[in-house]
């Protein structure tokens, strides 16, 4: 993405962290992108401008998720982020990032770029937010994008796994905290 841009307000967008690793067989990318909204705005559009496309088909080929967050601290840019990706024969999608405040909330977003298959994520993690499917699967040219999320926040600054118990895939994945204000 080469910028994000907003109808209504416009708002301030900030590249938090990117994973691309690329190679002759790798595909796709996840980044991750928070602005903050100091008044309450309805029925905005947010579009993200592509610096490239991340594979040779028309787009869309992927997901971008708007999460807004009630209750999170204005300036994010000192929260924590992480990324890992494999490139290789494939493992179980994880990124781990060192949260860096007490009631920080720790999101993932990934990108298997192989297989079309819905995640499997543990106990203390989802990949639906506010009851509805993060999971975008495109089987015509075999990829899945989600977001996961975990279901209550961190008490205690510290490291946090997010990871897919199943299946094997190669993936791009980054884990990062949301601060609370």
């Amino acid at each position: 993405i080469a910028s994000v841009t907003n109808t209504g307000s416009a708002l301030t967008w900030h590249l938090k962290l990117d994973e691309n690793h690329t190679g002759s067989d790798v595909g796709g990318y996840v980044e991750v992108w928070w602005a903050d909204n100091p008044t309450a705005q309805s029925n905005i559009t947010v579009k993200g401008n592509f610096a490239q496309l991340s594979k040779n088909v028309a787009p869309p080929v992927g997901a971008m998720q708007v999460i807004v967050f009630t209750h999170a601290k204005v300036d994010q840019s000192s929260a924590a982020a992480a990324a890992n990706y494999d490139s290789g024969v494939g493992s179980l999608p994880t990124a781990t990032v060192v949260t860096t405040a007490p009631n920080s909330l720790v999101l993932a977003v990934a990108n298997n770029w192989d297989t079309s298959l819905v995640p499997v994520t543990p106990a203390n993690q989802a990949t639906s937010l506010n009851g509805q499917s993060a999971v975008v699967l495109n089987p015509v040219d075999l990829d899945t994008f989600w977001v996961q999320v975990q279901t209550a926040p961190t008490t205690i600054p510290g490291a946090v796994t997010m990871n897919d118990t199943a299946p094997a895939v190669r993936v791009h994945m980054i884990a990062w905290e949301v601060l609370s204000a």
